[in-house]
């Protein structure tokens, strides 16, 4: 739904200078993404876009078939001639969903519903853990896996299991509204991912770290138009208005809300260095030194646990 309202931001801004057309529901396999992307290209599209991690081997193989179409590739990591990666700073509204859920438990207990342990979702993990530590040190985070980015059986079945083990404020890096609606079920609280979900269950919904893409579509569909598109990693944040906390509920504590507001406007502002050390991971291993901030190459290609997240075994 946020990348179609991207697409939908791009219409609006550039009316019948562009014609865009879109494929909904498409399975991460192989030959079906390199199916529907090599029909885009063979269809004239100048630009497309290809909305998720999973399309990389697709991506890879239908660029180099057609060298003068333009492809974006979200959350990708390597660029090519007519390759360019673009994704949003999500960790910067994981560490608020943090800081709004360590301020709000009683059981010190978190609880997070991920797809799988690449490093995209560990950074965002890593950050809610981080954000929540900065108000509450004693807290938790535990972590069960579901395989898929969109599975409301499975997010459902992770959300009780996580709330059995005493969680009473679940995060989720999934895409259903099925975490927040069995956290209402069970009296819980819960954060919404990716959109607004403070309708699919509003006696939960604490707030929502939502994904606008909008001002990243604009930008790129623009450069293409001006003849000054080139292949490069866009990751925008927080500053650039594509990643908020948004829709507090109403009845979380002034001086909670006051809180997480005050975070996210010193992370806007460059006072907040979120992942600054000292940092250790679940092993006790040093990864930062005490006042040495993370470079973006350390947080795009994450590959560990902080102290204080309890991962699931990954099968």
């Amino acid at each position: 739904m946020s990348h179609e309202m991207g697409r939908q931001a791009v219409a609006r801004e550039f009316g019948e200078r562009v014609q865009t057309r879109y494929v909904e529901n498409v399975p991460e396999s192989e030959d079906d993404g390199a199916r529907v992307l090599r029909g885009m290209a063979n269809d004239g599209a100048t630009l497309v876009f290809a909305t998720t991690y999973g399309f990389v081997k697709p991506l890879t193989t239908v660029a180099s078939e057609f060298p003068n179409v333009m492809f974006e590739h979200a959350t990708g990591l390597a660029t090519s001639k007519n390759v360019g990666t673009y994704a949003v700073r999500s960790y910067e509204s994981s560490y608020l969903a943090g800081v709004l859920a360590g301020s709000v438990t009683r059981t010190n207990k978190l609880g997070l519903v991920a797809p799988m342990p690449i490093p995209e979702v560990m950074l965002n993990i890593n950050s809610f853990a981080l954000g929540a530590q900065s108000i509450n040190p004693k807290v938790t985070v535990k972590v069960v896996w579901t395989g898929s980015w969109f599975n409301p059986p499975r997010e459902a079945a992770a959300a009780r299991s996580l709330i059995s083990a005493g969680s009473d404020v679940l995060f989720q890096n999934t895409d259903s509204e099925a975490v927040l609606q069995t956290a209402q079920a069970l009296g819980k609280r819960a954060i919404g991912w990716d959109s607004d979900m403070s309708r699919a269950a509003p006696k939960a919904h604490l707030a929502s770290a939502i994904v606008n893409w909008a001002p990243l579509y604009v930008r790129t569909v623009n450069d293409v138009l001006e003849g000054k598109w080139h292949a490069e990693s866009k990751w925008l944040g927080l500053k650039d208005g594509t990643v908020e906390l948004a829709s507090l509920a109403p009845d979380i504590p002034r001086s909670v809300a006051l809180r997480v507001k005050a975070a996210g406007d010193a992370i806007r502002q460059g006072q907040l260095m979120i992942w600054t050390g000292p940092l250790e991971t679940i092993t006790g291993q040093a990864v930062l030194a005490e006042g040495v901030t993370a470079s973006d190459e350390m947080l795009q290609g994450m590959n560990f646990f902080i102290k204080g997240v309890q991962p699931a075994p990954w099968q």
